[in-house]
């Protein structure tokens, strides 16, 4: 009886985005069925270029949006300029259509506003460029095509370090991207030195991370470095709780000390949750039922519970990010199917004045419409379906005030200071005849993996 309730509420969902016969639908109708189902489901389009700051988007008619160093795909974009380092993206549309879709690159400073440089000051080649790689997909029980696209390339090099944007846009509408994706350029001019410490406070001793660091320049000259250096750090991808705008806290010879107290402190969290969803004929631990409703699977996970053990243990995770793979197949980004994943977090009454989130790269770490979980009363539960291709997930549940911008795991995920994390330490430097921010260093350090 409960899977018969069950799969009419599958059919039911189906049915009112009129799925329901998809297969039967010409490629144009199954265009516009998608997109139509899209913007019900993910509502992430570029709303954000009203604005001066640049951020990244995903538009609904793309999933799956990966940027990462060749041969590394848990790596930060970032790349060392003159070295031959190179990026990849990839990214999935759903349907049978190829797209005619454009790339360009564009340079802006360390608050993501525009440089202000025309594009030759920074990069060599064609200002924008066709994607022309892709391919179909093969044996999925939901059609789409995989883009892949490497930069830099034979048509375009960048000349300059500091932050980028690689915008993705269909035929000539460069005013629209369906993706923004952020990555770095590194010049290596100094080096940093970056240890995780306990907080001196006893309050937050056993909950936070603190990084100290310190930049060396024993051969590069820096005039004004409170003026003219200033630093980010990055948790794990996090973006509701970077710190930016650092400055040097002391000033030494051919050093700049950034040994602040409470300012680089880090709420520790707890490691990630997961979900294997890399078959759809056998179970894995997190999974409680898997249904098949054309064109998609459905994934039930059990029901999750706050996290409330005193005692902190170790367990090896990806700090949040996701490893496309199918064990049904050979080639995972053409193979891997799309499903509807079911996430419930039990609570018996709603969190005041919070929003419960799902954060990770599987909702490209954005505390929004399409990460925010709704909470049902008659179940007393958290409940959130995201649409997601086959593989393994790092994710947590994260609280945001209503009113705020940056989270919390300590009431959902609980917070350690052993908590194994990743940390990014970026440095901006701006020169008395620098238009724009350069970054001249990058540091990646681990809580545990030192």
């Amino acid at each position: 009886m409960r899977a018969n309730s069950k799969q009419k509420k599958r059919k039911n969902l189906l049915t009112s985005f009129k799925l329901i016969n998809y297969r039967n639908l010409s490629l144009k109708m199954k265009l516009i069925t998608l997109l139509f189902f899209a913007f019900f489901n993910f509502l992430s389009l570029s709303t954000t270029l009203l604005y001066s700051q640049i951020e990244e988007t995903i538009s609904p008619s793309v999933k799956t949006v990966q940027l990462h160093p060749a041969n590394n795909i848990m790596g930060y974009p970032i790349i060392n300029i003159g070295k031959n380092q190179t990026l990849n993206l990839s990214f999935d549309e759903p349907g049978s259509m190829v797209k005619n879709y454009y790339y360009s690159i564009e340079l802006y400073d360390r608050e993501w506003n525009k440089s202000g440089l025309i594009y030759t000051d920074y990069l060599n080649g064609s200002q924008v460029n066709e994607i022309r790689d892709y391919n179909y997909s093969y044996n999925t029980s939901f059609d789409y095509i995989h883009y892949n696209l490497t930069i830099p390339n034979s048509q375009i090099q960048i000349t300059r370090s500091g932050n980028y944007a690689l915008k993705i846009f269909e035929d000539n509408n460069r005013e629209n991207p369906v993706i923004i994706k952020k990555f770095y350029i590194n010049e290596e001019a100094v080096s940093v030195n970056a240890a995780i410490t306990n907080p001196s406070s006893g309050i937050v001793r056993d909950s936070h991370q603190q990084i100290t660091f310190d930049v060396m320049h024993p051969t590069f000259t820096i005039h004004d470095p409170l003026n003219q250096v200033k630093a980010t750090i990055i948790q794990n991808r996090r973006k509701d709780n970077r710190v930016e705008n650092l400055k040097p806290y002391f000033v030494r010879a051919d050093e700049l000390d950034f040994r602040y107290s409470t300012e680089t402190q880090f709420e520790g969290g707890n490691e990630f949750r997961y979900v294997d969803l890399r078959s759809t004929r056998f179970f894995s631990d997190k999974i409680e039922n898997i249904e098949f409703t054309d064109p998609f699977y459905h994934v039930t996970l059990f029901p999750e519970i706050p996290r409330q053990s005193r005692s902190y243990r170790y367990k090896e995770d990806i700090n949040g990010g996701y490893i496309i793979d199918v064990q049904e197949g050979n080639t995972p980004a053409t193979e891997s199917d799309y499903m509807f994943v079911h996430f419930t977090f039990k609570a018996e009454e709603p969190f005041l004045n919070k929003n419960l989130y799902i954060n990770g790269a599987l909702t490209n770490w954005k505390l929004n419409k399409e990460s925010k979980m709704e909470y049902n009363s008659a179940k007393g539960e958290y409940q959130l379906s995201l649409l997601l291709k086959q593989g393994y997930y790092n994710y947590q549940y994260l609280l945001k005030p209503k009113e705020g911008n940056k989270g919390s795991l300590q009431k959902t995920e609980n917070s350690f200071q052993q908590t194994e994390n990743d940390y990014l330490i970026i440095i901006y430097y701006r020169g008395s005849n620098d238009i724009c921010d350069r970054i001249i260093a990058t540091k990646r350090i681990n809580s545990i993996k030192r």
